[in-house]
């Protein structure tokens, strides 16, 4: 099969990627040096990025029967690459307490933003599994790049059997899809889901059931949360990052694919459990945030109600427009807000040299460090959806299109969650302003280190308060997602 230079720029990222990974490869064999490394694979990325704007003069383009490359896509693996670029950005001064296995840190990475991207663009169900096991996998190494490590080994014991048992869950899945449509491409899927009678859509519903469960447990929503308090409390928040970045994006921009293969009227029952499941991961994830003294354990919760927004989405996406948009401007400012959050608190770690996220370590932190509870502050804001942040937006939107459509069950969920939301998000907000008459104590050559990722930090809640003022320039362009789709 002939491939078109189309075609071919399209797989740019992809390649950038491949040959960044076989020449780490080749160092770590050759001559380890970490530096190296980093300015690498920060120029990979730069060069991937860019490639971006060359992509966008072919698109929408198929390539070949397995990906189909559209400016949503583009926008999903800008997302995967700018927090890959800010991990690897964070993880040169993480990496070197770690005595050994750095430049292995640089690779797992790469592999799982590589199966993160392939996963967005998938066309059919053969790079979906393929992308989403080449993103999942590293994950077991990269757990191992924690304090704690004997909790870690533990951890990625159970995230390995668990993985593994939905592994099988998708695969039963494909091939129950590929009994009825005798094809395993998006397209057919929807196809058949028109055309075929009662019995035969039962069982293609019942597998894409169990592909919608798998799912699920990646993104980590109610009830397949029950690895979030062990993750989030012995986990690196470098790792955490990952997490809440590269894993969620990538299962999200698949999820939301999908849904547009899937007639509602033949699919109801897909979405009743989508509904469901979003509205128990909000209520959920906020009684249980409630009760936390843990920042990380807390925002580990408190994702579990952000994911569920973001579900929520998904009920509108065949119907409204303005649900597209919902979820990317939610995803934008939860994939900001996360970044900035746990990149304060590996800072804070850092700087005082300490294993502590309990919230009376952070007491007085704006007396200490004022410029990182500052954007900390803008970050939490955003994330509780306080106006003129970019989170109000997203947050505007979702409620806009469940009032529209009258959902009182999600409406009341949302209420219930913003009153609980306000309570302990404003918990950690006002430890922060507390004064503190005991000072800590932190090294200066550490925190001259630090001192240009404060900055970079901030800048990232400035721009959360100028989308949320003029959020006009974000819409404009995922307005061109809908039309390139």
């Amino acid at each position: 099969m002939l491939i078109s230079i189309g075609q071919v720029i399209t797989l740019f990222p992809f390649l950038v990627l491949i040959v960044s990974i076989f020449l780490i490869m080749l160092s770590i064999i050759v001559y380890r040096n970490c530096t190296f490394v980093f300015f690498f694979i920060i120029f990979s990325f730069i060069i991937s990025l860019l490639s971006l704007l060359v992509i966008y003069m072919v698109i929408p383009i198929y390539v070949m029967a397995l990906m189909y490359m559209n400016f949503y896509s583009i926008l999903y693996i800008l997302m995967i690459l700018f927090s890959g670029l800010c991990i690897s950005i964070l993880s040169f001064l993480y990496l070197q307490h770690i005595v050994s296995y750095k430049e292995e840190f640089y690779l797992l990475i790469l592999f799982s933003i590589l199966g993160g991207m392939l996963l967005v663009v998938s066309n059919h169900l053969i790079s979906f599994f393929i992308g989403i096991e080449l993103m999942s996998l590293p994950v077991i190494g990269l757990v191992q790049y924690s304090f704690s490590q004997k909790k870690s080994l533990i951890i990625a014991l159970k995230y390995v059997i668990l993985s593994s048992i939905f592994s099988l869950f998708i695969l039963f899945s494909i091939v129950l899809i590929y009994f009825i449509c005798g094809n395993l491409n998006f397209s057919n899927i929807k196809i058949s889901l028109l055309i075929n009678n009662y019995e035969n859509n039962n069982i293609l519903l019942f597998g894409l059931g169990i592909l919608l469960i798998s799912l699920f447990f990646k993104l980590s929503v109610f009830p397949f949360h029950f690895l979030v308090p062990e993750i989030y409390e012995n986990i690196s928040s470098l790792i955490l990052i990952y997490f809440t970045t590269i894993i969620k994006v990538s299962i999200f921009g698949i999820l939301i694919k999908l849904f547009f293969y899937f007639p509602y009227s033949h699919t109801q029952i897909l979405y009743k459990i989508v509904k469901y499941v979003a509205v128990f991961s909000i209520f959920f994830g906020s009684m249980c945030s409630v009760f936390q003294k843990d920042i990380k354990k807390l925002i580990g919760y408190s994702s579990i109600a952000h994911m569920g927004y973001i579900l929520i989405t998904l009920l509108f996406i065949n119907n409204y427009n303005m649900a597209n948009e919902a979820a990317l401007i939610y995803l934008i400012n939860y994939l900001i807000s996360n970044i900035g959050i746990f990149s304060i608190l590996i800072i804070v770690r850092n700087i005082y040299n300490v294993k502590i996220s309990n919230f009376n370590f952070y007491k007085g932190l704006f007396w200490n460090k004022p410029i990182l509870a500052i954007a900390m502050t803008i970050f939490i804001f955003s994330s509780l959806g306080i106006p003129i942040t970019l989170g109000f937006i997203a947050k505007f939107y979702i409620i806009f299109l469940t009032i529209y459509q009258f959902d009182w069950l999600i409406i009341s969920i949302i209420l219930i969650n913003s009153g609980l939301s306000i309570y302990y998000y404003l918990k950690v907000i006002l430890n922060l302003y507390v004064y503190n008459h005991v000072h800590l104590n932190s090294s200066i050559i550490k925190y001259n280190e630090y001192k240009i990722l404060e900055v970079i930090i901030f800048l990232f809640s400035m721009l959360i308060i100028f989308l949320g003022i003029y959020p006009k320039i974000l819409i404009n362009i995922i307005h061109v997602s809908n039309t390139l789709l």
